[in-house]
This record gives structure tokens, C-alpha cells and sequence, in this order.
């Protein structure tokens, strides 16, 4: 019975060790990380990691997620103020929202490949737009030194695609429920759900397969 107590006890202690190193408690400060190439402040790896009930530590499916229409319909702007909503996603077959914090390390540490990513797939019907959670305050209203934050952040990372500011649709259609981040979801061109949702960062690599996955089954409907 101990040796079954041990091992259980040790496998949560991975997983948790392993979410850990690539995601962030959404409920974190408002402490900033900053990055000059791959660096990030200390305070970023310090925000307590989440992990969900009965889930794997990375992904849900998309028929169990609470936030499956979170996209379908919305009114927002971007971190320079445009408006936005879901016709954003009409041009292309599939867009790759990820869900990223200011004082989050492994959100801060994969953009870089993020921004890469939005250059190579622009032309082969694949977008990524990114929602920095944390420019908002307490009241959920636009916090406007945090998305001064945000957008020099961005520029900073090389992750120059369009950023969303989380806006009052997009919080009562489900954002609040977000408890880590990076979260990342998929949506079709109408803003539906796609694919699983994933929860921490991913390398390069990895993202580029789950986009070449979904792009070939959205186009093969």
C-alpha cells in the first residue's frame, strides 16, 4: 500500500513539475516579465501552476471545453485600439488563438517562435492572434499602462500579429474560466472551435505539427 501511495504521490509531482516549466497561473500580479532575446524576470517563475481536474496536463477536447463557442461571436479591440471581432477569422481555414500573460516566462519565452510561426503559415490559410489576459483591471476595464506592457512586450519577442485585448464578450463568453497560461485554442474561419485546447507552451516543432494536423483535416471537409 505504500508502494502504491509513493508512486502515485510521485507521478502528480511530475506532472505538476512538468506543467510547471511551460505554464503560468492565470490569476497571477500584475509583476512584469521582460525580455531582451530569451531572458525573462525571476517574478514570472514564480506564479502558481494550475492543474486541471480529470485532464491530462496539456490538452482538452474541444466537445468538453466550456470555451468551444468562446469565439464564434465577440466585439474587441486590439492593442492599438482597432475594433475586432470574429470576422477576423473569415480569410483564413484555421487561427490560433494563444492566450499569454505579461508576467508569464513560458508564454514570454515561446513567442519568439509564435512570431515565426505567423510568417511562415501567412500564405497557406493559418493566422495566429494572441490575447494578453492581463491588460485588464480588477473592474475589467482596459488597463492601459499594462497594454502599453503588452504591445512592448510583443515587439520585443518578434510576436508581431495581432494581439486582442480580453473585452467584457470575450470574458462572459468564457475567457474568465482560463486558469493557466499560455492556453492555446484553434478556431475555424467562423471562429469555432477546433481540435483540442492546449495548455502550456510548445516548441516550435511541436506547434508547427498540431497546425499542419488541423490544416489538412479542416481542408479535406
Amino acid at each position: 500500500m505504500r508502494k502504491k501511495t509513493f508512486a502515485k504521490g510521485t507521478l502528480i509531482l511530475l506532472m505538476i513539475g512538468s506543467l510547471a516549466l511551460t505554464a503560468c497561473g492565470a490569476a497571477g500580479t500584475a509583476d512584469q516579465g521582460t525580455k531582451g532575446g530569451t531572458d525573462v524576470s525571476a517574478a514570472a517563475a514564480d506564479e502558481e501552476v494550475s492543474l486541471p481536474e480529470e485532464e491530462t496536463p496539456e490538452t482538452a477536447t474541444a466537445g468538453d471545453s466550456a470555451q468551444a463557442g468562446l469565439f464564434t461571436s465577440f466585439d474587441a479591440t486590439d492593442l492599438s485600439g482597432n475594433p475586432v471581432d470574429e470576422t477576423i477569422f473569415a480569410k483564413d481555414t484555421i487561427t490560433m488563438v494563444n492566450i499569454w500573460a505579461t508576467y508569464c516566462g513560458p508564454c514570454l519565452n515561446e513567442m519568439p517562435e509564435l512570431g515565426e510561426l505567423s510568417q511562415e503559415y501567412a500564405d497557406k490559410g493559418v493566422q495566429i492572434i494572441g490575447i494578453p489576459i492581463d491588460t485588464i483591471d480588477t473592474y475589467g476595464k482596459p488597463d492601459q499602462a499594462q497594454i502599453n506592457t503588452a504591445a512592448e512586450l510583443a515587439s520585443q519577442t518578434g510576436a508581431d500579429y495581432t494581439h486582442i485585448l480580453p473585452s467584457e464578450d470575450l470574458l462572459s463568453r468564457g475567457l474568465y474560466n482560463i486558469y493557466a497560461v499560455p492556453t492555446t485554442y484553434f478556431v475555424d474561419s467562423k471562429g469555432n472551435q477546433v481540435g483540442q485546447e492546449y495548455m502550456g507552451a510548445k516548441s516550435k516543432a511541436d506547434w508547427a505539427a498540431i497546425i499542419d494536423q488541423l490544416l489538412a483535416e479542416q481542408e479535406a471537409k
